[in-house]
């Protein structure tokens, strides 16, 4: 008996799923560190603007860091649908030290 097709029309992320790009700022301090993986957020997101239009899904990445152009710290997620559009969740105070 063949196994059936199941088509994935939403795929989830856990948060700070990226955080293993943050080795690069090992000798960083906790607050250097996090802007760093900050500076890889965009390009992130695009990436799976990519996937998702790639494979008709909707994904819902885990959280991310993000720096606005205040300089502010944001922790964002981001709902990324199949057509390539998404949208931007901001949460505020990254860490009670920021």
């Amino acid at each position: 008996m063949p196994f059936p097709i199941i088509r994935v029309i939403l795929f989830f992320f856990p948060e700070y799923f990226n955080a293993p790009l943050m080795s690069k700022y090992n000798d960083k301090g906790e607050s250097q560190a996090i802007r760093g993986l900050a500076q890889y957020t965009e390009e992130v997101r695009d990436r799976f603007i990519n996937l998702a239009i790639s494979y008709n899904i909707n994904i819902i990445t885990g959280s991310m860091p993000y720096v606005k152009e205040d300089g502010g710290l944001y922790n964002v997620g981001f709902l990324v649908r199949r057509d390539g559009s998404y949208e931007m969740y901001e949460k505020l105070h990254v860490t009670p030290m920021k």
